[in-house]
């Protein structure tokens, strides 16, 4: 059970105690990401995720932090998503207080050197062109970005190219002065630790922090994509990769349990139907999986797989079969009930790493206000019916709100989109 504790300067702490674990991670997160950031800000979100990294008030440059962390033996990243952008580092339950005053010290006193920040730029001007370049990031990216047209989400996370070379340092200070405030702050901490000692040690390392107004997450509600074929042509490729992209329900819908077993029997596991009728039967991919992102307002789920060129409308049609399956029958009882065990098994595998809990606290608290309650989790998964599945698939496999974007080396025929709409 995770205990919900405030600061006297409205910080949230999330404390989920383990005297049995030998290891603690201690989180700071930000209840703002790539959502939150106006249209001359994309990316920024990310950027400054990163140079909260280059040189703090104690360790004023990048080598004497990492240095630190390094000879704490702390395993320490930072990541910056739709929602939310988080600073984690984790060790020996023994290292806690290298944890709670490293973290504090980037989280509070980062410098943001000028000097860094133009080394940093080609940094992540790099990152986007790597990500560019492999082809299931690319089609995921298109992906999102049709779904998510004019909408606070609908622009890469990392921003592009020409918005991380315009930015200055006075940006950084703007959105540090903006959105890193107590009221958006939650510090989640895992594992061995001593809960009193602990709150008292938050209490003098953030007396510092910024006061100022909630950021609210922006209302994402999109109603159709902007477009429902995408072929991008790559001469290098070998494989044909496809991405399908639709709406879920939000994080805080009644439906977000029924969503997480509906994906592990589409997509989400090795017995899925997708695996099970792709792979297995035809032969005719490695990997092809379902996903799901569950936002504050909205969600997106989507279908992945890498495939021979020559069997793209083979392929097409099978998921096409499935989906008109899976939105036509219910579900039987026996392949329901194995779904979620697999999301109670991975549930329960995930309660040993002191970083995923802290992580999913984090998550939860930014989007519903309040942590996850594994009990309270165990009986949503377990009330979710047939009926449930079914109403949840024709919601998310409407034809008419999804799009599919093909790189491959070679140009995808629009008339093969449309023949995967019409099948289902």
């Amino acid at each position: 059970m995770t205990e919900t504790q405030t600061l006297k300067n409205g910080i949230t702490v999330l404390l989920s105690t383990d005297d049995r674990a030998e290891t603690a991670c201690v989180l700071v997160g930000v209840a703002i990401g790539a959502n939150n950031e106006e249209k001359n800000e994309y990316g920024l979100a990310h950027f400054f995720e990163h140079m909260c990294f280059k040189g703090t008030k104690t360790y004023p440059t990048n080598q004497e932090l990492v240095t630190r962390m390094d000879e704490s033996g702390l395993v320490a990243n930072a990541y910056t998503d739709r929602e939310y952008t988080a600073y984690h580092m984790s060790g020996r339950a023994e290292r806690l207080q290298d944890m709670l005053h490293l973290t504090a010290d980037i989280f509070l006193y980062s410098l943001f050197p000028a000097n860094e920040l133009d080394k940093e730029k080609k940094v992540i001007i790099e990152e986007i062109a790597m990500y560019r370049d492999d082809p299931p990031s690319r089609a995921f990216d298109e992906v999102n970005q049709s779904l998510f047209h004019d909408t606070a989400a609908g622009h890469p996370i990392l921003g592009t190219e020409e918005s991380v070379a315009s930015f200055s340092r006075d940006n950084f200070t703007h959105f540090l002065q903006k959105h890193y405030t107590a009221k958006n702050t939650i510090i989640s901490i895992a594992g061995k630790f001593d809960r009193d000692s602990t709150l008292q040690k938050l209490e003098k390392l953030y007396s510092d922090t910024r006061q100022g107004e909630q950021s609210a997450q922006a209302t994402v509600s999109p109603t159709a994509p902007k477009e429902t074929h995408r072929s991008i042509v790559r001469n290098d490729l070998e494989q044909t990769h496809i991405v399908i992209g639709g709406y879920t329900p939000s994080y805080n819908s009644t439906d977000r349990h029924t969503t997480e077993v509906f994906d592990v029997i589409f997509g989400g596991s090795m017995s899925s139907r997708l695996f099970l009728r792709v792979r297995e039967k035809l032969g005719a991919c490695y990997t092809i999986k379902t996903l799901i992102d569950l936002m504050t307002h909205t969600g997106e789920f989507a279908i992945y797989t890498g495939i021979g060129g020559k069997r793209t409308t083979e392929v097409m049609g099978a998921i096409a079969d499935e989906c008109a399956i899976i939105k036509k029958t219910p579900v039987p009882e026996a392949e329901l009930k194995k779904a979620k065990e697999f999301l109670l098994g991975l549930n329960a595998v995930q309660q040993e790493s002191k970083s995923a809990i802290a992580s999913e606290q984090m998550h939860a608290y930014a989007q519903s206000g309040t942590p996850e309650n594994n009990e309270e989790y165990k009986r949503n998964i377990l009330a979710v019916t047939a009926d449930d599945v079914q109403r949840i698939a024709n919601s998310i496999l409407d034809n008419k709100k999804l799009t599919t974007c093909y790189v491959s080396n070679t140009e995808i025929p629009e008339t093969i989109t449309e023949n995967f709409y019409s099948g289902f």
